[in-house]
């Protein structure tokens, strides 16, 4: 285990509450360790905006094996990360979680830093770039939902449980009437379920304002007034896959 100058928890979510907050935070060298780490121990801060992340930071260089705080209700984190550096300004991670819910009134929790990566191929689309990811426990409740990239292979998670993990491809653009679409441009048809496929424009132009029947045929264009369509791929049904185990990442 190797000492690092700075650390910080990166809070991201909560369970539903107007603010975040943490009390009694203590840092460990190891799990179930009696050697605590001096730090702040408080933590309050308003319920950060979609993509944003609250943070707790303190600087003094030690190794950290674990760490613990209490907390409860809505305003209970849900989801951080836990980051070291050295220069205070390369961070790397050391610890994740996405999914502490059900926070009883004043509850402790302790967590071990570690990174378990659940290894995945996902590589299912060309005509979508992301995917829909979703990591559920073996009793069904959510665990992670993001949208990863074709060709992603790990993901990391907060132990080594097994997982239920689905993959779908995010529906895109629907067809609009009277609307200009550039050459290159996708759409899906209105009823997707209709005609569960991906249409790639041939030349840049505006849309009719009937929606035209789309073809499947993929040596047959569809004609739409100033668009010219082509079949790109089918829409596919999610893909779900269980169980999978997450494997501890060495650092």
């Amino acid at each position: 285990m190797t000492p690092h100058k700075y650390w910080r928890l990166l809070f991201q979510d909560n369970n539903g509450g107007d603010t975040i907050e943490a009390s009694e935070i203590i840092f460990s060298t190891h799990p179930n360790s009696l050697n605590l780490l001096p730090t702040n121990s408080n933590f309050s801060g308003v319920m950060p905006a979609k993509n944003n992340e609250k943070v707790f930071e303190f600087s003094t260089p030690f190794a950290v094996g674990a760490y613990s705080f209490k907390a409860q209700g809505a305003n209970a984190p849900k989801a951080w990360r836990f980051e070291y550096s050295d220069n205070n300004a390369d961070w790397f991670l050391a610890h994740v979680e996405y999914a502490q819910t059900r926070w009883q009134t004043s509850e402790t929790r302790h967590f071990e830093v570690a990174l378990f990566e659940l290894n995945l191929t996902i590589n299912a689309s060309i005509a979508v770039p992301f995917l829909l990811l979703f990591i559920h426990d073996l009793n069904g409740e959510l665990i992670l939902k993001k949208d990863v990239p074709n060709g992603t292979e790990s993901v990391l998670m907060p132990n080594d449980k097994a997982v239920c993990v689905t993959v779908m491809q995010a529906c895109g653009d629907r067809w609009q009437a009277g609307r200009y679409y550039k050459s290159g441009a996708l759409v899906l048809p209105k009823n997707p379920t209709e005609t569960p496929f991906y249409y790639r424009n041939r030349h840049g132009g505006i849309s009719n304002l009937l929606e035209p029947t789309w073809q499947t045929n993929p040596e047959v264009f569809t004609p739409d007034s100033g668009c010219l369509w082509e079949v790109v791929e089918r829409l596919n049904q999610p893909i779900t896959q269980s169980p999978l185990v997450p494997k501890r990442k060495v650092a």
